[in-house]
């Protein structure tokens, strides 16, 4: 699948040399980077939202309730 994506240019050229270090094309390279990623995000139990973030201008986590807020727990103290 082609996909677009916007990157600031000074991230693209990190990005094309740890590439060429691994002897990868970008378009390669980010995709084993995305791939090792959620697969990390799986084993911590995180959302996809979550592992990959949102850099647009909105964030979709602000329309998503915080669940424990919602939560009485009581406060102990030792």
């Amino acid at each position: 699948m082609n996909v677009t994506i916007k990157i600031d240019d000074a991230l693209c050229k990190e990005a094309r040399h740890r590439a060429v270090d691994a002897d990868l094309s970008l378009s390669g390279w980010v995709a084993k980077v995305l791939a090792k990623e959620l697969s990390e995000a799986d084993k911590r139990g995180q959302t996809l939202v979550e592992a990959i973030g949102m850099d647009d201008e909105r964030d979709l986590m602000e329309f998503i309730p915080d669940r424990k807020m919602d939560l009485d727990r009581p406060i102990e103290f030792p």
